[in-house]
């Protein structure tokens, strides 16, 4: 899971923008730096509810929720989740292209290599079932259009994902003649296209779009939600009057014309982030990428992080075992009918997520002059344990001297496994992830009921006036086995309360002050749901009123497993600095205010705890150790 992102300060690559005509190709429309506290905050909220949509399988709505964020705040991060959310809905050719965007635009940090990896091989699924067209048109600044659909302006930042199947590419610019060019691309092909532009009149001047900066000190329009503190190289950010408090709404800003220049420094600054306010949200005072820059005389206050979600038990009941069905073509047969027409009694089958339960079909009864008119025993219940030492499931014997037996119980399915507690932290530019407890997983089925035993034939049969030797009777059909119940929700990890978070090791510290505040507890694992019931075993077919034996019962079918209980959700962390790759020299801040770590969240019995949060000065997550204070 990640957290959400409650940010005060953030360094980026996007923090100067160097490359204007890169800029003009971003695939979506340029927003103002300055763009408002509202609009970004309600950008967050969106992308939050997009997780937990998506986190809970609701993949419809967490694709309106992560659409509307990548409207007000088109990062790598919201790319990525929008991205998998269309793989999950198999809408391959929108999956592709945001997939695609946000790996163009995939920071440079171990801490997401998991995340990347993923990212490509659903890329690689989603492009194996579209065509992609790489558009060329020789008028930078072009509008690009796809079977008359805008897709962006020349040039494109990568390929454009399309159905299988021909289409029509244009592009248009004034001063410019129109050019198009129809095109047919296969599944999982890509077809080039090229649009020669000629100019409209001899006086038209191409012109590239330019990106100005105050003094190298402004934030470029190209990037919606850039940094507050937009810094450039070499450049010193000084408020001109005495130091004052400041808030700043997390926004994240990253693209392939985005680079910072070395050198950036922030002074004399007071930078203070709120407390979270979702559950597992976390509080982080600045966030810098793998970039050299400095904070001088800032004091940094990292508020609050909130307790993680705790896990829930499933509200889907397993699927009852089927008894054995009772109809005229399923039923056993009774004493005393036609040779060719004896049946055991049909076995109850369900399908389970584990596979197939069913019970043991009923012996035949008896017939004269086979195998001296014995009953036949029933078939076992499946599955069969092994080993099986008390007997569950197994067919009953057939009828030759004494009695028939009915056939055994199916066995109880086994418990769902406990889910695992995962203590790991990765940071991100998009937040906190890891951390999160495993569901539990969900129960054996229970095993068949046997089939019961068919009766002996015997001289109990009427013809008239006189009574004859004939079959008997047949055995029940075994219920089936009950599905085990769904493993329970693991807990989501708590948030933490962090200073300041750098993905490198380049960051210098000059007389920094860092405070931080309370971490969240990790959410609680919820226990599993109990298995269902296994399905009645049929009854015996009827004996003749003159005698002879009815038909044995078939075993009723064993109860499904209790599935396995969630496993707590780490505890946040209280740290001062948290570096995502292990700091070159000693860090010293000039005071800092430690807090609380957050306590790993309960289980269920059988389940596995979360562990507790980190707390200190300065914590390395690559070697998950102290920096050395």
């Amino acid at each position: 899971m990640m957290t959400c992102r409650s940010f005060a300060l953030l360094f980026t690559a996007a923090t100067v923008i160097v490359a204007p005509e890169i800029a003009a190709a971003q695939p979506v429309a340029p927003r103002e730096a300055s763009a408002s506290a509202d609009a970004a905050a309600r950008a967050d909220a969106f992308y939050r509810r997009g997780l937990r949509l998506y986190s809970d399988g609701k993949y419809v709505e967490a694709e309106a929720e992560l659409q509307s964020a990548w409207e007000l705040n088109p990062t790598f991060d919201v790319a990525y989740n929008l991205g998998n959310t269309k793989y999950q809905l198999k809408k391959h050719g929108e999956a592709a292209q945001y997939l695609s965007h946000a790996l163009r635009h995939w920071p440079l940090m171990k801490a997401a290599a998991k995340l990347k990896t993923t990212a490509e091989k659903r890329l690689a699924e989603s492009r194996a079932q579209v065509g992609a067209l790489a558009v060329t048109a020789g008028a930078p600044g072009a509008e690009v259009l796809i079977d008359g659909k805008a897709v962006g302006k020349a040039p494109l930042e990568g390929e454009v994902f399309v159905e299988p199947g021909e289409h029509r590419v244009e592009a248009r610019l004034e001063g410019y003649a129109p050019a198009s060019q129809t095109v047919k691309v296969a599944k999982g092909g890509t077809a080039e296209v090229t649009l020669a532009m000629a100019l409209a009149k001899s006086e038209a001047q191409a012109t590239a779009p330019v990106v100005k900066t105050d003094g190298g000190t402004g934030a470029s329009s190209a990037h919606a939600g850039a940094p507050a503190a937009a810094l450039a190289p070499g450049a010193s950010v000084e408020p001109a009057s005495p130091p004052q408090q400041r808030s700043w709404v997390p926004v994240i800003a990253l693209g392939a014309a985005s680079v910072v220049g070395l050198g950036a420094k922030v002074r004399s600054f007071s930078v203070s982030a709120a407390s979270a306010t979702e559950p597992g949200g976390s509080s982080i005072g600045v966030a810098v990428a793998d970039i050299e820059a400095e904070l001088a005389q800032v004091d940094v206050t990292a508020g609050d992080g909130m307790p993680g979600a705790n896990g829930e038990t499933p509200m889907e009941a397993p699927q009852a075992g089927a008894s054995a069905p009772d109809t005229e073509q399923t039923r056993p047969s009774s004493a005393c009918g036609l040779p060719a027409a004896v049946r055991g009694g049909d076995p109850g089958v369900t399908m389970c997520e584990d596979g197939d339960t069913r019970g043991g079909a009923g012996g035949l009864g008896g017939i004269a002059g086979t195998d001296e008119g014995n009953g036949q025993p029933g078939e076992n219940g499946a599955p069969l344990p092994e080993p099986n030492p008390e007997d569950y499931g197994l067919g009953g014997v057939g009828q030759t001297g004494g009695n028939c037996r009915q056939g055994q119980p199916g066995a109880p399915g086994s418990a769902g496994d406990s889910g695992e507690a995962d203590s790991d932290t990765q940071l991100t530019l998009a937040g906190i992830a890891g951390g999160d407890g495993d569901n539990g997983l969900t129960g054996k089925k229970g095993q068949g009921g046997g089939g019961g035993g068919g009766a002996k034939a015997g001289l109990f049969c009427p013809a008239g006036p006189n009574t004859v030797e004939g079959p008997g009777a047949s055995g029940g059909g075994g219920g089936a086995g009950g599905c085990g119940g769904k493993g329970g929700g693991g807990g989501k990890a708590g948030g933490s309360s962090i200073g300041i978070v750098s993905l490198g090791t380049k960051l210098v510290l000059t007389e920094v002050t860092v405070a931080v505040g309370k971490a969240g507890k990790g959410g609680d694992g919820a226990g599993g749901r109990g298995g269902a019931a296994g399905g009645s075993g049929g009854t015996g077919g009827a004996a003749s009123p003159l005698g002879g034996s009815i038909g044995c019962r078939g075993g009723d079918g064993g109860q499904g497993g209790m599935g396995g209980p969630g496993a707590g959700g780490r505890g946040g962390h209280a740290v001062g600095i948290a570096y995502a790759a292990a700091p070159s020299a000693t860090v010293a801040l000039k005071s800092f205010m430690g807090g609380t770590a957050g306590d790993g969240g309960s289980t269920a019995p059988r389940g596995n705890a979360g562990g507790a949060g980190e707390s200190g000065e300065c914590w390395d997550f690559t070697a998950n150790a102290s920096c050395g204070q």
